[in-house]
């Protein structure tokens, strides 16, 4: 493949393919992935770093942990992981279970 004069892959920083689109910005799939990654790796750093220096926000019923505000968390969110998902679920279902039995 030829390269396109002036344009560059913004990781590797090779030349673009020839025919590229004109809003690509890098060589491959694999390397646009790891771009993608890396910036929600550094998302929710510091969404969780802003959660535990603010102090403030809703806390989980499970655990007690703080929920961290951020881009990648949802905005009903209530529990804060799967693990507390799954113990809230199996005490609902033991909790209705026994109300069966009574």
């Amino acid at each position: 493949m030829l390269a396109l004069p002036g344009r560059a892959c913004e990781i590797r920083h090779e030349p673009l393919p020839t025919g590229a689109a004109p809003r690509r910005r890098y060589c491959s799939t694999a390397r646009k992935s790891a771009w993608f990654r890396q910036y929600r790796r550094n998302a929710r750093a510091l969404d969780l770093m802003a959660a535990h220096t603010i102090g403030r926000g809703p806390t989980c019923p499970g655990c007690g942990h703080r929920l961290a505000p951020g881009y990648f968390t949802r905005s009903d969110q209530v529990l804060c992981s799967g693990r507390c998902r799954t113990a809230a679920w199996r005490e609902r279902e033991r909790a209705g279970s026994a109300a069966l039995a009574a």
